[in-house]
C-alpha cells in the first residue's frame, strides 16, 4: 500500500506542468525564463511553458486567449487576467510595475518572489554622473516618479517622456533624440547592456527607487495545491519582506492621493545584518516639494510572515504623509 500511494504521489508530481505568462519583450522574456528555471530547481520533475501574451491579449501564433480583455487595462492587467481566467497558471512581472493593492484585483496574490540580485538603483545611462549633466540637457524617462525627482533636483534639465521597452528607450539616446536615459539599473543589467555603456549607478540619495524595483516576481490565483506548495517553496523570503514593506508604503501614499496615477512615490529597503532600513520619499509630480522618512527595524521583530513587513511599510508610509501636510496634494 505504501508503494502505491509512493508511485501515486510521483505520478502526482511529475504531471505538473506550468504556463507562465509574459509580455513578449526580451527583458519580460528573460525575467519569466528565470522564473521557469527558479521552479525547475524547486521541482525537477516540473515542465514549463513561456506564453507570450502581446498587447493586444494575443499569444503563439496571433491566437486569441479566451478572454474578454478591455483594452484600456494596463498590461500588467492582461497577464493578470489570463492568470484569472485559467488560461495560463502564473504572471511574471517586474513589482514595481504592479498597480498598488486597491487597485490590484483581489483574487490574485504575488506568490513568489525571485531574489533582489541585481541592483534596486536606478541608472543614468550617456554620463558618468549626473553632475556631468549640463543645464538643458534632454533627460529621457518613462516614468512619472523619475521625471519628479528630476525636477526636484535639477530643475535645470529638459525632462522628456521616452516610452517603449530597454532597446526602444536606448535606441532614441542612439539617434540623438535625447542626451541621457533614466532607466531601471536591473532590466540594463539582466539584459547585459549596462558595462558597454557610459553610465552611473544613481546612488539613493540622488533617485530613491520605486517600491519593489529590481524584484521579479510570479502572479498566480490564491487557490493553492500543488503550484502554490511549489511557489512557496521557491520563494525568497528577503525580496518577499522587501517588496511588501515598499509596496505598503505606496498603497498608503496612494490612497490618500487625490489624482488618478499613482502619486511619485520611492521606497528602498535594505538589510545590514540583523536590521533593516527602510527609505521612503514623496515628490509632488512638477518636483516643487518633496518629504521623506527613513525606519529601521531588527529582522526578527518581522518574523517570517507579511503582516508585519506590510504594517512597517505602511507606518513609513503614515509618518510620510504627516511630514509632507495635509496640503501637499493640493493643486
Amino acid at each position: 500500500m505504501r508503494l502505491l500511494l509512493l508511485l501515486h504521489t510521483l505520478s502526482r508530481a511529475t504531471s505538473l506542468h506550468v504556463k507562465i505568462a509574459t509580455r513578449p519583450s526580451p527583458l519580460a522574456v528573460k525575467q519569466a525564463e528565470r522564473v521557469a528555471e527558479t521552479l525547475r530547481r524547486a521541482d525537477p520533475a516540473l515542465t514549463t511553458e513561456l506564453v507570450r501574451i502581446s498587447s493586444t491579449g494575443e499569444y503563439r501564433n496571433n491566437t486569441p486567449l479566451p478572454l474578454a480583455l478591455d483594452p484600456t487595462v494596463d498590461f500588467t492587467g492582461l497577464l493578470d487576467d489570463a492568470v484569472g481566467s485559467g488560461a495560463v497558471d502564473v504572471a511574471v512581472h517586474s513589482l514595481k510595475d504592479l498597480p498598488p493593492a486597491n487597485r490590484w484585483r483581489g483574487d490574485l496574490r504575488v506568490a513568489c518572489h525571485l531574489p533582489r540580485t541585481e541592483s534596486a538603483a536606478d541608472a543614468l545611462v550617456g554620463y558618468a554622473s549626473m553632475d556631468l549633466v549640463p543645464r538643458g540637457a534632454r533627460v529621457g524617462t518613462a516614468s512619472q516618479r523619475r521625471r519628479a525627482l528630476l525636477r526636484c533636483a535639477r530643475p535645470d534639465l529638459d525632462v522628456v517622456t521616452v516610452r517603449g521597452n530597454v532597446h526602444a528607450r536606448l535606441e532614441t539616446l542612439d539617434r540623438g533624440d535625447v542626451d541621457a536615459l533614466i532607466l531601471g539599473a536591473a532590466g540594463l543589467q539582466r539584459l547585459e547592456l549596462l558595462d558597454a555603456r557610459r553610465h552611473a549607478i544613481l546612488s539613493f540619495d540622488e533617485m530613491l527607487p520605486a517600491p519593489a524595483q529590481g524584484i521579479v516576481g510570479a502572479v498566480a490565483r490564491g487557490d493553492g495545491g500543488a503550484l502554490g506548495d511549489l511557489l512557496a517553496r521557491a520563494d525568497d523570503r528577503d525580496a518577499r519582506i522587501a517588496a511588501t514593506a515598499e509596496r505598503a508604503v505606496l498603497d498608503v501614499a496612494d490612497a490618500a492621493s487625490p489624482g488618478a496615477g499613482r502619486p511619485p512615490t520611492s521606497a528602498a529597503m535594505t538589510r545590514d545584518g540583523a536590521a533593516w532600513l527602510l527609505r521612503a520619499r514623496l515628490t509632488r509630480p512638477d518636483g516643487s516639494r518633496s518629504a521623506a522618512t527613513t525606519s529601521t527595524v531588527e529582522a526578527d521583530q518581522l518574523g517570517d510572515g507579511d503582516a508585519a513587513a506590510r504594517e512597517f511599510g505602511a507606518a513609513a508610509g503614515r509618518d510620510l504623509l504627516r511630514r509632507a501636510g495635509p496640503d501637499f496634494f493640493a493643486e
